[in-house]
């Protein structure tokens, strides 16, 4: 019946993963949703309930899908950052948003952290032994 509640689940099992990575100090976002200038944009530019943070910049992003039959839940660790390829991506909705802004600069400020020193595959065989 939580919809915060139940994403925190996730984030107490990404905080486990990272621990066992050698990421100690992650902690799961338990308030309400935390919107950045880029957050109607795409969802990375924001914080939600149950997202894992280290240092204050999402390591562990988290998304569900509800309905009356049941909920997915989904996650995303970004293990590469390259702020002029979102850049130019988001472009068009960052000059929305935020006209006259900088891009790339824009896209560097997020609260993303890339895990760029883990290995892929098993950060995803990590991640997955602490999920029930």
């Amino acid at each position: 019946d939580d919809v915060a509640g139940a994403a925190e689940w996730g984030g107490e099992a990404g905080v486990a993963a990272l621990g066992e990575l050698g990421l100690a100090g992650g902690e799961v976002h338990r308030g309400g949703l935390v919107r950045t200038p880029l957050a109607p944009v795409v969802c990375f530019a924001g914080i939600g309930p149950g997202e894992v943070l280290l240092g204050g910049r999402k390591v562990v992003g988290i998304s569900q899908r509800r309905t009356r039959n049941g909920a997915r839940f989904q996650c995303s660790v970004p293990l590469r950052w390259d702020a002029a390829l979102h850049a130019a991506l988001l472009a068009p909705g960052i000059a929305r948003v935020c006209p006259g802004a900088d891009p790339v600069r824009a896209v560097s400020e997020l609260p993303v952290l890339p895990l760029v020193d883990v290995d892929a595959d098993v950060t995803v065989d990590v991640l997955l032994a602490h999920l029930p």
